[in-house]
């Protein structure tokens, strides 16, 4: 014998002979599903009823619900940059829309998705951004139980085109071996070891072990300057091995403060200010449109160069994910690429000349 369900989740009741649907009460009000040829069927409409139990007249609008949650729970959950971000989403984009004055239970997918269409004169990856943000919003809503289902899923966005990151070989890696001052000694220590921007900028005297970095800090770009955070992730909070010539860059650092890169006043460097420099330092060097975190990119690059198998290299980005290695990270240049169908070349003919094709079609024929 089934048990019997508490009161005011709903039940599934029989509807003629052969039929069952999904019913509950809401607000005062009777929700029915569709009559279902079985009960399994009911008891899944049952499941994707609106589950609320709020009144109407509580049910606040998505603008206020989420500056609700920018200043409780996401300003509990997540760091201060991140928190930055959403509330400029909530500010600039979500407050002031039509989508915003509209209560939680009478959102569309239509209106989320004009809302994303209406948003113009940014970047693809930017308008995600603010979309993800509100997908965000919105399930908390589900969990809340103001809504039954989140109307921003499947929403339709603006393609976002692969940025064609530049990397460098290694023969322009070798020309950093000597920094003439810090901004060298950063983009040398950047090249061999993968930190990335507030992580270097954070680095400090008491994470160099020996020939390892722990990596604990990072400096970031927040309201009223840059602050001292842990790094991106977890996986972030790691052990970085220390190459001979990027520990002998770090020790030729004066020791100003805690931190190993520090301006003239003793203060860390700014990773604003870390980006200017370097921009203008490849521009000088004949790199110009390469960006700083691409330096992370030509470690990686360079590792998997070098004969590194990918679960090592991964480790070594600290990327919790061996894809985000490979499809945001890894490049392959042309002389390496000619270089492996050589070595596929030699490998299939072993002693191969000059015609060592029209060889291995002989055997083949012979064969």
């Amino acid at each position: 014998m089934n048990e019997r369900r508490p009161k005011g989740l709903g039940t599934v009741e029989k509807v003629g002979e052969h039929g069952y649907r999904a019913r509950r009460t809401i607000n005062g009000q009777r929700v029915c599903g569709t009559t279902r040829k079985t009960r399994l069927e009911a008891e899944r409409d049952l499941r994707t009823i609106q589950a609320t139990t709020h009144k109407r007249s509580e049910i606040p609008s998505l603008a206020d619900y989420a500056k609700q949650l920018l200043e409780d729970r996401f300003k509990k959950r997540h760091k201060q940059t991140t928190w930055e971000t959403h509330e400029v989403a909530w500010r600039v984009y979500l407050s002031p829309s039509r989508l915003g004055r509209i209560k939680l239970d009478k959102i569309k997918r239509r209106d989320a998705q004009e809302f994303i269409d209406g948003i113009h004169g940014k970047s693809a990856r930017y308008v995600r951004r603010i979309g993800n943000f509100l997908s965000m919003v919105l399930t908390e809503a589900v969990k809340d139980e103001y809504i039954a289902i989140n109307p921003s899923i499947g929403l339709e966005y603006p393609k976002v085109l692969p940025r064609e990151n530049r990397t460098l070989n290694p023969e322009e890696a070798i020309k950093l071996l000597n920094p003439k001052d810090r901004l060298g000694a950063m983009i040398l220590v950047a090249v061999l070891t993968g930190l990335r921007r507030g992580e270097l900028c954070g680095l400090q005297w008491d994470d160099i072990r020996g020939d390892v970095i722990r990596v604990r800090h990072a400096i970031a770009k927040v309201k009223g300057g840059p602050k001292d955070e842990t790094p991106k992730t977890k996986k972030s909070i790691s052990n970085v091995p220390l190459a001979f010539e990027a520990r002998q860059a770090l020790e030729s650092q004066p020791k100003r403060c805690k931190y190993v890169f520090s301006a003239a006043n003793g203060k860390p460097v700014s990773p604003d200010n870390l980006t200017r420099d370097f921009r203008l330092w490849a521009q000088k060097h004949g790199l110009a449109g390469m960006r700083l975190h691409d330096l992370r990119g030509s470690y990686v690059s360079l590792l998997i160069e070098s004969g590194a198998d990918i679960r090592t290299v991964q480790a070594l980005a600290r990327h919790s994910d061996a894809r985000t290695t490979m499809e945001a990270y890894a490049r392959s240049r042309q002389p390496v690429q000619e270089q492996a169908i050589e070595g596929l070349r030699r490998h299939l003919v072993p002693n191969i000349g000059n015609n060592g094709v029209d060889s291995l079609q002989n055997r083949t024929q012979v064969g």
